[in-house]
């Protein structure tokens, strides 16, 4: 089936629909009957589409809009708890799991910048007195580093870490608008921060206590922003290469679907800042803080790919269900 041809045929009738059903209350009663006759032709052309075409966009906006047309003709609401619920069980981990392989690229890319650099710096006196003197390095070492996690109260400091995760992944994101161009480098220099103070750590032999610290809240954390960066760049690859759509069809999707990551690291930054307030800092023995640390990450990542697996087998995108059912063309 030619799936132009067939939008292009039906959409005045679902232009139609779509009218009636925004304008349900002040509804004549022909134009009660005409919603019901088109809510049933609609639904019989969503059944062709689903089962003619590999359209996910089409799909989607003909899905949402007998669902409306649904709730109009029955009189039901859908209560806002189950949007809330549709939120995390769909939207968030579909869109993640769609990006998998740029987040492990991101993921991948960062760990290895860090590790080469953090290997370059413990290795170089040379390249460690350009960073700071021996005395201020051996005062990071023994003191600093493991006093920045518990000099301030606990819940200011959650809080803190909260908001500067989350604007930082929200960068990520919003670099989409140049094609993603910044995250790279974003990349690089937050690998490079944790590359210097690990490479500093090592060269004094404490390494254990730098991994102590960092990977209890630095696990989830990391993986946060690996996510925004990969949800960032797909976005802006989209604008290259948008497939079969139209450019403007492809980034309108991928766009509003990508707002739901931005929302969604919202609550996993919170999780991760209370970890670094809370546990990172505690009197908690290593093995117990870095266990708490994996659960997290292993919680959260089993999250994504159940629930975003299955989305994405009943071709769902992470779209907002009552998005227009075309896209706006020049």
């Amino acid at each position: 089936m030619d799936i132009d041809a067939f939008v292009t045929a039906h959409r005045p009738v679902w232009d139609r629909l779509d009218h009636l059903v925004k304008n349900r209350s002040s509804l004549t009663g022909d134009e009660v009957d005409e919603l019901v006759e088109l809510y049933q032709r609609v639904s019989t052309h969503l059944s062709i589409v689903r089962s003619a075409a590999e359209d996910p966009m089409v799909v989607g906006r003909l899905s949402a809009l007998v669902a409306r047309a649904r709730s109009a003709v029955t009189g039901a609401h859908t209560p806002a708890w189950r949007e809330l619920a549709r939120f995390f069980t769909v939207s968030f981990p579909v869109v993640a799991y769609r990006a998998r392989w740029w987040w492990l690229g991101s993921a991948l890319a960062f760990l290895a910048v860090a590790w080469a650099m953090g290997a370059w710096v413990a290795a170089n006196p040379d390249v460690q007195a350009t960073i700071a003197s021996p005395d201020e390095i051996t005062r990071l070492v023994n003191e600093d580093f493991a006093d920045y996690y518990s000099e301030h109260p606990a819940a200011s400091f959650a809080n803190r870490v909260w908001i500067n995760n989350a604007w930082v992944s929200a960068q990520m994101i919003m670099y989409s608008v140049v094609l993603g161009l910044p995250i790279p480098f974003a990349l690089y220099s937050n690998a490079a921060n944790v590359a210097v103070s690990g490479g500093l750590m090592a060269s004094r032999d404490k390494l254990d206590i730098f991994f102590g610290l960092i990977l209890p809240h630095g696990l989830l954390e990391l993986t946060a922003v690996f996510l925004a960066a990969a949800v960032g760049l797909r976005l802006g690859w989209t604008v290259i290469d948008p497939g079969p759509r139209r450019r403007v069809e492809a980034l309108a999707e991928n766009g509003r679907a990508v707002m739901s990551v931005a929302l969604g690291l919202i609550v996993v930054l919170f999780v991760s800042g209370l970890i670094e307030a809370f546990v990172t800092p505690s009197g908690l023995p290593t093995w117990a803080r870095v266990g708490i640390g994996v659960l997290a990450e292993v919680v959260f990542l089993t999250y994504v790919i159940v629930f975003g697996r299955r989305a994405m087998r009943q071709n769902e995108t992470g779209d907002i269900e009552r998005a227009p059912d075309v896209a706006p063309s020049a």
